[in-house]
């Protein structure tokens, strides 16, 4: 587990963060309004501010106690939201938004076909670097 490299989570969300940037600017193309100024392409401080965002909402995410469950469960193996229902002890529609909220963030990946649930590379390294810490708190080894 000591393989936990922050380049390669960040640059797992930031496959996330660039579709839902290039999703943002098709909407804005279809949605355009006469008299309304062309977007432009953001500086390079706004990316900064828009991915430091982005990384804290999927933290915020993954730290949420049932997103945790979900992440921890997922670092075991793929499931369905219909098996996370059962083991949230919640209804399949309550499991499926929670996992939505985790693809949101860019930490787990879902199949359609098949109701597949697994953790993305980012979601990987998140759960991984949440171990590290806690750990490290405990005054353990990681293994």
């Amino acid at each position: 587990m000591s393989g936990f490299d922050p380049e390669l989570t960040g640059k797992g969300l930031g496959v996330r963060l660039a579709a839902l940037r290039t999703a943002l600017e098709r909407y804005d193309g279809f949605a355009f309004r006469p008299g309304q100024a062309e977007s432009t392409a953001p500086d390079d401080s706004a990316v900064a501010d828009a991915a430091l965002a982005f990384v804290v909402r999927a933290l915020r995410t993954a730290c949420d106690p049932v997103g945790w469950r979900i992440l921890a469960r997922l670092a075991a193996e793929t499931t369905t939201t219909a098996e996370l229902a059962a083991e949230l002890s919640s209804p399949r529609i309550v499991a499926w938004e929670q996992v939505n909220d985790l693809v949101q963030v860019g930490l787990v990946s879902r199949e359609l076909d098949g109701d597949q649930v697994r953790l993305t590379e980012a979601g990987h390294g998140i759960v991984e670097l949440v171990e590290l810490m806690a750990w490290a708190a405990a005054g353990v080894v990681a293994p």
